[in-house]
């Protein structure tokens, strides 16, 4: 029974030298790429579509072009098929 357990150590020691071997070329990587472990990656700021302004939306701009408006006898007839 202490063979069985012994050997069970051994793969476990084995196991835990190859992650930490995997580990080290895993960092090594990240080192080459300029991470360095700390914080996540911030959120993307979110800016309007229309002018770049980050404090409104496309939707709520003031620069952007005003719909067109017409009464609904000058606008085109909409087919049915």
């Amino acid at each position: 029974m202490s063979e069985i357990l012994n050997q069970a150590e051994e793969l476990r020691q084995k196991m835990v030298a190859l992650l930490l071997s995997e580990r080290q070329a895993i960092d090594e990587k990240l080192a080459l790429v300029g991470y360095d472990g700390g914080a996540q990656p911030g959120k993307k700021v979110k800016a309007c579509s229309a002018c770049g302004s980050t404090e409104h939306n496309a939707r709520t701009c003031d620069q952007r072009k005003a719909p067109e408006t017409s009464t609904p006898s000058e606008r085109e007839p909409r087919s049915l098929f």
